[in-house]
């Protein structure tokens, strides 16, 4: 989340003879991100995560709640992911720029739907290797 994570990380990874070989950005806009996480929505027996999009709850797997313990947690109103989206955009262009610079980021645009973003992850990572 931080450059000096970052740095640590590479530190403690040369320590034991590896290296960071793929960092890999996923990026949405504010309104995609904000719509993503106002809509999940979490069990409260089984603790199972939905969302009112994606994954509608339909039946609990455990077939306990019939889905009248579905809630959102505190991370996911929109005042708090607001303040956690000023903070991450604040610290994280430096760990981009320093993996851009070592030439192992892969930046991928995650508005798409997973198959998509899964291919564009893939395509990335067989750049690196070449």
């Amino acid at each position: 989340r931080t450059h000096e994570q970052a740095l640590f990380l590479d530190r403690v990874f040369k320590e034991v003879g590896r290296t960071v070989d793929a960092v890999i950005a996923l990026s949405a806009s504010e309104e995609v991100v904000m719509n993503r996480l106002e809509g999940r929505r979490v069990c409260g027996t089984c603790g199972d995560e939905f969302h009112e999009l994606s994954a509608p709850f339909t039946t609990c797997p455990y077939d306990k709640c019939h889905g009248e313990h579905l809630k959102r947690i505190e991370d996911d109103k929109p005042e708090v992911i607001s303040a956690r989206l000023k903070v991450f955009y604040g610290t994280i262009e430096p760990v981009l720029d320093h993996y851009q610079q070592a030439g192992k980021l892969i930046k991928v645009d995650s508005e798409g739907p997973v198959e998509q973003v899964q291919a564009a992850i893939f395509k990335g990572l067989e750049a690196l290797k070449t």
